[in-house]
């Protein structure tokens, strides 16, 4: 126990519970805090320098006799140069020789605690131009309407759109294009005030949240500042570059009563302004709502999509980077409107969310999903690990573990074969239930993912809590990573922290060799992208793993076994963390 006791990376002290005085700090307490042991000898926890801070600590070895054991997931404790540190306490209550004794063990997690602040700062800025991104413009926009209807003025949202801007980053380069970007950034916060919002959507789209107007005239003051701030040449490097913008502006009450629909208004007034010459403002109104009449159809359409037999199922291959064979698939719905052809996910799913319909339709994207992967079987194909994701409402509003059993008995599959993944944007307010409904799912044999990781950091703090087997990062990290260092830093963190609590990690939108270069050496076991495969229909898929299995002489080397055991995990952990290393060591700081 001593050996432990003076080996051990966590800090450690020991405390007679009557007296409440420290009577043994191991040298990594020491190390940690800076103080002499001699220091902390013979007084109370509560009245040490590095605990000053924490009233909590105070109370401590009361609870202990009551509890026997007792966790705080985050103090910050004082070291002696005046600096600080984030530790995890664990205190035990033990006897040794008739007496009680108080064990508290201090885990260093100022790492754990950058990384997640990195994350936390990644997830709602852009990685580019550090402006707030689509999910922060979101919760700025519902502000300033709740702000408008509180104080019965208004809100507006611009839509901007740069001229030209294509031909300059396709002619001198995306290193010239990424610098205009940030300048353009810099520019648009000069045109406002503190209130206001500058958020960059992606590409060369920025919109503008303004907050607290009187009238229409109040953002077309802003317009006019912008197109005559970005309309000034820009010195980029050798060059002189000269742009313009296309400005669409909508108004809250007028022009809808919730973000999503003044950033349509403004996006359709935007695209009015560049029909009508570029350089210039559009206001939103009833003429330019061709775009708003479509979503009304498409939301009359959807309905009974499903039943019309109008939905059908792609698959994408998920790729092991280490020996290019298939790891698994992931499920993907699409819609073939009978008179419009093909739309876009981007915008069907949201509709069917909007109206209820996506626990319907998801239940028929579990059912056939899993029917498809037993016919593959049934083909002679290897059994394939399939992903199926579940959005927000069907984890909550449907009995999703009924669905899932359901789906699985239907088909005749075997569960080890079934990933769910969920979304980061489950609401996670009722923690305890979300973690339930989580181990209710693992029981019948499945496995979980988390998708889109680093789009919502709220789930951070309990991810350490969930039942999960991996996380996929988002494709908006995976864009920049070859050319940004802030977007490889938070991949970076994502591995680490996905390494540290055992779980396995896929890079989704890999749609360049330099981006899976850089995965290569972080050590990503897995991706999934356009670089490899665009998602294919059940038919070209199977004919997909036939050609697959004849380039590698096996169909059986096809794909790989399920997501792996704990004893597995534990054993890839260690060797990715020697690797890592190893990596680490010689790349570039």
């Amino acid at each position: 126990y001593r050996r432990l006791f003076e080996t051990a990376n966590d800090g450690i002290l020991l405390i007679d519970s009557e007296t409440e005085q420290v009577t043994d700090a191991n040298p990594a307490f020491v190390a940690m805090l800076g103080y002499k042991r001699s220091e902390l000898l013979g007084r109370k926890m509560g009245e040490l320098s590095p605990f000053e801070t924490i009233p909590a600590c105070k109370a401590t070895i009361t609870e202990l006799k009551q509890l026997e054991y007792i966790k705080y997931d985050d103090w910050t404790l004082l070291t002696r140069d005046g600096s600080s540190i984030d530790v995890e306490v664990i205190g035990s209550l033990y006897k040794a020789d008739d007496r009680d004794v108080v064990q508290c063990n201090f885990r260093n997690i100022s790492d754990r605690k950058q990384a997640e602040t990195r994350i936390r700062y990644m997830a709602h800025h852009d990685a580019l131009t550090g402006l707030p991104n689509r999910i922060q413009l979101a919760d700025r926009v519902t502000v300033a309407i709740a702000q408008a209807r509180r104080n019965r003025n208004k809100a507006a949202v611009l839509m901007l759109d740069l001229d030209r801007f294509k031909h300059i980053n396709d002619s001198l380069g995306h290193h010239i294009g990424d610098l205009l970007l940030e300048a353009v950034a810099g520019r648009l916060r000069t045109c406002l005030r503190e209130t206001d919002t500058a958020a960059r959507l992606g590409g060369d789209e920025f919109v503008i949240a303004l907050s607290g107007i009187a009238t229409s005239k109040d953002a077309e003051v802003v317009a006019a500042k912008v197109l005559e701030a970005l309309t000034t040449p820009f010195p980029i490097e050798t060059h002189t570059l000269h742009i313009g913008v296309s400005i669409g502006i909508s108004l809250y009450p007028g022009d809808g009563e919730d973000s999503g629909a003044l950033l349509r208004a403004a996006d359709t007034a935007m695209y009015s302004a560049k029909e009508n010459g570029r350089g210039t403002y559009r206001f939103f109104t009833p003429e330019l709502n061709a775009s708003a009449q479509r979503w009304h159809k498409l939301s009359n359409d959807i309905r009974g999509a499903c039943a019309r037999g109008e939905f059908a199922l792609h698959y994408q291959p998920q790729f092991s980077i280490a020996d290019n064979t298939v790891e698994g698939v992931e499920a993907l719905l699409r819609w073939n409107h009978p008179t419009e052809g093909a739309i876009s996910p981007t915008l069907f799913i949201p509709l069917l969310e909007e109206m209820g319909l996506i626990v319907e339709v998801g239940k028929w994207v579990l059912q056939t999903a899993c029917q498809q992967n037993v016919a593959w079987q049934s083909q002679g194909l290897a059994p394939t690990l399939l992903a199926v994701n579940l959005s927000a409402q069907q984890f909550y509003r449907g009995d999703v573990v009924a669905t899932v059993r359901e789906a699985l008995e239907t088909s005749g599959m075997d569960p080890r074969w079934l990933e769910l993944e969920l979304t980061e944007s489950l609401t996670l307010d009722d923690a305890e239930t979300t973690i339930q409904i989580m181990r209710d799912l693992k029981t019948l044999g499945v496995a979980l993912s988390l998708d889109d990781f680093g789009t919502g950091w709220s789930s951070l703090s309990y991810l350490r809590r969930f039942p999960l087997d991996r996380i996929k990062i988002d494709r908006s990290f995976m864009r920049d990573i070859a050319t940004h260092p802030d977007a490889a830093a938070v991949v970076h963190s994502i591995l680490d922290l996905a390494n540290s609590l055992g779980l396995d990690c896929v890079a989704e939108g890999i749609e360049t060799p330099e981006q899976l270069g850089y995965l290569k050496r972080e050590v990503c076991s897995q991706v999934q992208g356009f670089l490899f495969s665009e998602p294919l229909s059940a038919q070209d898929m199977l004919q997909f793993f036939h050609s697959m299995n004849r380039r590698n002489g096996s169909k059986d080397s096809v794909v790989s076994p399920p997501i792996a055991t704990a004893a597995d995990k534990q054993q890839r952990v260690s060797s990715l963390t020697a690797k890592r290393g190893t990596v680490s060591a010689n790349a570039p700081a």
